[in-house]
């Protein structure tokens, strides 16, 4: 068996055409590139997203009598859908 074989060109052909190990990490801890109207709508969409507290879904939940004024709390400034 040759190293040398069209197979084994074809791989390193293959793999110099992919991104290096850096740049992948690299734009995982930047995360992808996003134009304006994505950002726009996503902070748009973010901001308009309520939980319904009487399922739980506010911040300060599941930590029994100790969330209700977290409850409180999230009913006085509109965080509750309902």
């Amino acid at each position: 068996m040759s190293l040398n074989s069209e197979s084994t060109r074809r791989a390193l052909r293959d793999v110099a055409r992919g991104r290096s190990f850096a740049d992948r990490a690299n734009q995982d801890i930047q995360g992808p590139a996003r134009s304006a109207f994505d950002s726009k709508l996503g902070s748009a969409v973010a901001g308009s997203a309520h939980g319904d507290c009487m399922k739980g879904q506010f911040k300060g939940s599941n930590m029994g009598l100790l969330s209700l004024p977290a409850l409180a709390f999230a009913a006085a400034n509109g965080d509750c859908a309902r």
